[in-house]
This record gives C-alpha cells, sequence and structure tokens, in this order.
C-alpha cells in the first residue's frame, strides 16, 4: 500500500511538471524584456567579443550567469533570447523537482508523519510552487535570482545529509553548491547566513565536534567554487570595478516606511495559499526530534521576511521587484507540504477517517483559489511592465533608420536594442544607479562623451529614468551634436526619446519628393511610408526651415482610405526642432493600420509645442493638401 501510494505521487509530479511546463513554454517568447534581462543578455554576447565584465561591461550582479550564457549564445547564434529563456524555464522545472525533495524529506525527518504521507508532503509543495503566478512569471525571464536560489536548494539538501550521515564529502559538495549560488546572486548571502546560524546553534547546543569537521569540509567546498573565480577577476586587472559596483550594491533600503501597506500586501497574498498557513502552524507544533532541515528553512524564511520589509521597492503583485519574494514562493511551499503531510498522519493515527474529508478540501481550495489569478498571467503572459509590443515597435523604427551593420548607442532599457537585432557602443547602453557614487563616473563621462561625439553611432535612444544617470557635460555634447525627434511614450522608463544626428542621413529609400510649405516657415522636401508588421507603418518626412522659426512643432498625421475616412493617426511624436535655420531634418513615426492596402493618403498638420498652434499643408493656390501614398 505505501508503495503504491509514493508510485501514485510520483505520477502525480509528472503531471504537476508537465503542465508547470506548459505553462511557463507556451507564451515564454512574447513576454517582454525587463532592463535587467536585456542588460544581462546584451553583456552575454558581448563576452564573445572579447570584452571583459566589470571593466569594459557595467554589471551590478555576479558574474556567472552572463559567463554561463555566453558559449550557448556563440553556439546558437542569433538565437539569444530563445537560448537564455528555454534555460530560464529548465532551471524553474529543477526548482520544483528540489522542493518535492525537500518538503518529502522534511516528511520523512519528523517522527509525527507516517511512512505513507511523506510522498504526499513533496507533491502539495511541488503543485504550490508550479502553479504559483510569481514563479510562472519570472521563470520566463533570465535571472540570476532563479539560479541562486537553485543552488541554495542543492546545499541545503546536500548539508542535511551531511549532518545525518555524518560524511565529510556530502559537506563539500553543501560547499561547492553554496558557492556556486553566491556566484550566481549575491541574494545567496542569507541561506549562507542560516547554515552559519544552523552550524552555530548544533555545536552550541549538542556539543557535536564531527559537525566542526564538516562545517570546515563545507568551507573548503565553497572556497574551491569562489577562489578561482576571483584569481581570473584578479588577472584580468578588473578587481577595483568589481569591487567598487559590488560595495554600492542598490540594495535600497528604506525600514518600515511603508510598514501597513507591506503587511495589508502580504495578507493578501497569503490569502491566496490557505492552504500554507495551516500546513506550516502544524510544523510549530513541538517535536522531539532533531530536525536540522526544519530548522535552516525557518531561519532562511525568517531571513528573507526581514530583508523583503526592510526593502523599499518590496511587491506583492506582479511588478519588477516581486523578484524579490521567489525565495519565499519556494520556502513555503516546502514547508506547507510537510505541514499537510503531519496534518493527515495525525487524523490517521486517532482513527477519524471523516477527517480527510475537510483536510482534503483544505488542500484542493489552496490549489484552486490562486488559479483565477493564475489563469490571468497566462493570458497576461507577462509582467505588467513593459510592452513587448511598444519594445517591439520601438526596435523596428530603430531598424528602419539606420543601416544594419552600424551600432546604435542605448541608454535605456536594453529590449530596444535586443528588438533591433542591433550592437551597442561600447559599454553605456546600461548606466547603474550607483553609478554617480562610483569611482567609475569619471570613466564613464570620457568614454560616453567620445561616445556621443567623435565615435558617433547612428541612433541615440534615451529613456527618461536614464536621463538624471547622465552628466551635464554628457547632456551638453549630446546637444551640440544631436536633436530630439521622436518622443516614445514608454511607461516602463517613464518614457523614451529618439535623437538622430544634425546631419543625419536616412537610409530609407523609394522616398516621393514634393516642395510644399507650411505657411512660409516649414517646407516638406520629401516622405516616405514603409510597412514594419501587418498592423503598423513607419512614415518618414523630411523637412527644411525656410526662415527661423518661432517655436518647435510636433508633426500629426492622418492616414485617409479612397473615402476619406481616417485609419489611422499619430502614435508618437516626432519634433521638428526651433533651432533649425535653413537646415534639413528628417522625422519618422509609426502608426497603426489594421490593413495596409487602405492606405490611400496622408493628412499632415503641424502643431506647436508651446502654443499650440495649427497648420497644415497648403498647396500653391493656398488650399488644404493631402499627399498620395504609392501602394
Amino acid at each position: 500500500m505505501q508503495k503504491s501510494g509514493s508510485n501514485l505521487c510520483k505520477y502525480g509530479l509528472m503531471l504537476v511538471l508537465l503542465v508547470a511546463f506548459l505553462l511557463r513554454m507556451q507564451p515564454v517568447m512574447n513576454a517582454p524584456i525587463l532592463q535587467n534581462e536585456g542588460i544581462l543578455l546584451t553583456i552575454a554576447a558581448e563576452l564573445n567579443s572579447g570584452k571583459l565584465l566589470y571593466r569594459d561591461l557595467f554589471w551590478e550582479q555576479m558574474p556567472a550567469l552572463p559567463v554561463a550564457l555566453a558559449p550557448l549564445f556563440k553556439a546558437f547564434s542569433g538565437h539569444t533570447l530563445w537560448v537564455s529563456r528555454v534555460v530560464s524555464v529548465f532551471i524553474s522545472m529543477l526548482s520544483i523537482c528540489m522542493v518535492f525533495r525537500l518538503a518529502t524529506e522534511l516528511a520523512a525527518r519528523s517522527q509525527l508523519v507516517l511512512a505513507r504521507y511523506r510522498p504526499v508532503a513533496g507533491l502539495i509543495a511541488a503543485a504550490l510552487l508550479a502553479f504559483s503566478p510569481v514563479a510562472i512569471v519570472w521563470s520566463r525571464h533570465s535571472n540570476p535570482e532563479q539560479v541562486g536560489l537553485l543552488f541554495s536548494l542543492a546545499s541545503i539538501y546536500y548539508v542535511v545529509y551531511g549532518e545525518s550521515n555524518r560524511h565529510w564529502l556530502l559537506w563539500a559538495t553543501a560547499g561547492l553548491f553554496t558557492g556556486l549560488a553566491m556566484l550566481f546572486s549575491y541574494a545567496a548571502i542569507l541561506p549562507i547566513l542560516a547554515l552559519g546560524l544552523f552550524g552555530a546553534y548544533q555545536l552550541a547546543r549538542y556539543r557535536d565536534w564531527y559537525l566542526l569537521r564538516g562545517m570546515l569540509a563545507f568551507g573548503t567546498g565553497a572556497a574551491l567554487t569562489l577562489i578561482p573565480v576571483f584569481i581570473v577577476i584578479g588577472a584580468s586587472h578588473v578587481t577595483g570595478d568589481f569591487l567598487q559596483l559590488f560595495s554600492t550594491l542598490n540594495l535600497r533600503m528604506d525600514p518600515a516606511q511603508r510598514l501597513t501597506t507591506n503587511l495589508e500586501a502580504a495578507a493578501e497574498w497569503l490569502i491566496l495559499w490557505p492552504v500554507i498557513i495551516p500546513g506550516i502552524a502544524m510544523l510549530f507544533r513541538k517535536q522531539n526530534e532533531r530536525n536540522a532541515l526544519r530548522f535552516i528553512l525557518f531561519v532562511w524564511l525568517g531571513l528573507e521576511v526581514g530583508f523583503l520589509f526592510l526593502h523599499k521597492n518590496i511587491d506583492f503583485g506582479l511588478a519588477d521587484f516581486s523578484v524579490l519574494l521567489l525565495p519565499i514562493t519556494v520556502l513555503l511551499p516546502i514547508l506547507a507540504g510537510g505541514g499537510c503531510a503531519l496534518l493527515f498522519s495525525q487524523s490517521s493515527k486517532r482513527g477519524q477517517k471523516m477527517r480527510w474529508v475537510p483536510l482534503t478540501l483544505l488542500v484542493l481550495i489552496g490549489l484552486a483559489l490562486p488559479m483565477e489569478h493564475l489563469a490571468q498571467q497566462v493570458e497576461a503572459v507577462s509582467l505588467v511592465q513593459p510592452n513587448r509590443l511598444e519594445e517591439q515597435q520601438i526596435g523596428a523604427i530603430l531598424n528602419s533608420l539606420s543601416s544594419p551593420t552600424e551600432p546604435i548607442l542605448v541608454l535605456g532599457n536594453a529590449g530596444f536594442h535586443i528588438e533591433s537585432d542591433r550592437s551597442v557602443t561600447g559599454r553605456f547602453f546600461h548606466l547603474p544607479d550607483n553609478l554617480g557614487t562610483s569611482l567609475l563616473r569619471y570613466t564613464a563621462d570620457s568614454e560616453l562623451v567620445a561616445a556621443v561625439s567623435h565615435q558617433r553611432p547612428e541612433l541615440l535612444l534615451i529613456s527618461d529614468s536614464y536621463k538624471e544617470r547622465i552628466s551635464p557635460i554628457v547632456h551638453e555634447k549630446i546637444a551640440e551634436s544631436w536633436a530630439p525627434m521622436m518622443r516614445f511614450d514608454y511607461a516602463y522608463q517613464g518614457g523614451a526619446t529618439l535623437y538622430l544626428p544634425q546631419d543625419y542621413v536616412s537610409p530609407i529609400a523609394n522616398r516621393i519628393e514634393v516642395n510644399h510649405k507650411f505657411e512660409n516657415e516649414i517646407g516638406l522636401i520629401e516622405y516616405a511610408i514603409v510597412s514594419l508588421t501587418p498592423d503598423a507603418i513607419l512614415v518618414e518626412t523630411h523637412w527644411e526651415s525656410l526662415e527661423k522659426a518661432d517655436e518647435s512643432y510636433w508633426v500629426d498625421i492622418d492616414l485617409l482610405n479612397k473615402n476619406q475616412q481616417v485609419v489611422g493617426q499619430t502614435a508618437f511624436h516626432p519634433l521638428i526642432s526651433s533651432r533649425l535655420n535653413g537646415d534639413t531634418v528628417s522625422n519618422v513615426q509609426i502608426i497603426a493600420v489594421e490593413h495596409r492596402e487602405q492606405v490611400h493618403e496622408l493628412h499632415l498638420q503641424l502643431m506647436g509645442e508651446k502654443t499650440g498652434k495649427q497648420i497644415e499643408l497648403l498647396d500653391g493656390m493656398g488650399r488644404f493638401l493631402s499627399l498620395p501614398v504609392t501602394p
């Protein structure tokens, strides 16, 4: 009977893994490229060109993940995003398996849990993690936290076996996994601290000096992992940059500033998983065994909760900082699985078989309540922000306005340049928050000034969130040689502005030459229309200032069909600058339209940036004109 129940749980685990895999893989390529993910993917790709972390590439995290991804990107050239996300899903599936194993082991080490219910603990824990919206969302994005978490769980697993089997090799293996966890994510410091507290407590209470030998083996294993990496960093002469960035990690600590709000959000989050609360409550029941695993998990959970409520940007929803919830979404299912197995065992021991009914209902409700939340996330396939469609459209614009072999400079979300399938100039696609207080600030300023002046790329894209990170001298150099040509309402980073060189020459062919003017101030020289996607087109207009303009103008365009009906309107905001005086400038914008073939004419209008003054295109007789569109 016991063996049959164990096999049933294994089949249940296989089903959970299959469903979890489908939930993660089906929409994986539609999820947006997050800022840190874009930075990671770009750095991993740049490493293949001979650049060094911390010296040539700003990276505020530990080095292992970009270094591990680099050879995969080289082997599967052209499939960067796909490879990285498949790896992320694979790591997520391994985490579910590890949670199953640890929850089963937690139940097995309790004298109060019957043997036949131990696999049940693992199955409940695996299902809770597999169907967690937070875990699903973050499994679709490359992030070092998820990999570090997996290795931390593996380390704890081997520590527990090393403590019970009294074998130094198991302790050394745990140390190796701990070193790997730390190389992937500095967040691994919390489980390492939990292991240290466990060792100190066991030594103080049980005077088990064999444990001291095990801890020495653990430290040796960790050193074997970490020391070679730091030797390589030192030999590459990037130690200073690494220590400077690492020492000013932007953890955004802000103790108890929003304690009441955060507690309310945490309560709502836990209500979605009611099976967790009684499951963990049962684990607090006094037991007369030396359960190392339970001690480590509870200490780690306490440290994670404490860190979470110290973090200024805590988020119990599904926005960027919900990644901080990943350790808790892993630990709670393990403890809840063990607690539920204990509940089932206590019911069976008392012979009250009918108590199976409410307990089973409790577990089923605990799994079913989040399903509506989960279904919404499967439908949305992404975090609240950013918007992948917007990134793809912006990437298409960058592609249309620059030649494929030339670099562009993106100061903002690196997803833009990934969507345009283009390289970046130098290392300055990413400026970390802490750069203003870093000794690298001066190097960054000098190299960025060179990038926007002497080594000028074809296009410059700056998000609003990055403008404050750029020093005044860099802003001055940008103003000298670049003109703002398009404004994107990209909410994820407060919007973004596209700059073109003041002597920009567009690569778009097949322009239609015209000679029309707007109230003797600004003349339209030529225009072009280019299909980007089935539901979006690019319109480029080429202007000259006939005299000094009184102000800058936004370009507003309507697309008309043969019946003079509007089928598409301006979505973004290209700008004709008032600085022009007898010069020419190109402007571009994307317009959504259901069917490209419906577009028959363009109707242009200029609107004053400050006064709101509207002027329209006139022909030689002073009549309003619409421009024809070629098929």
